[in-house]
């Protein structure tokens, strides 16, 4: 599995973007270039990755730049592998 088109995969079904997804680039901010992605569809998105891959995201990493690029977040993903036990 890609990480990077499941992330988009993702991305895609949660704000329902019939697609549009597609044409998000890896210097597309997160926020403020998807309408769709407020402060609830973030918690939505992190929750659904979160379940999706089997991994917990550590809020405080997450949070360390403010809106950056989907690509380094998705890169944070990867970064976050394998899962952690709970």
């Amino acid at each position: 599995m890609e990480v990077t088109k499941e992330v988009l995969r993702v991305l895609d079904e949660v704000l329902s973007l019939n697609g549009l997804a597609a044409s998000v680039t890896p210097d597309t901010p997160l926020l403020g270039a998807i309408p769709e992605l407020d402060s609830m569809a973030v918690v939505t998105l992190i929750t659904t990755l979160e379940e999706h891959f089997g991994l917990v995201v550590d809020e405080e990493t997450l949070m360390a730049t403010p809106s950056p690029p989907w690509a380094r977040r998705s890169n944070l993903l990867i970064a976050s592998w394998p899962p952690k036990c709970p």
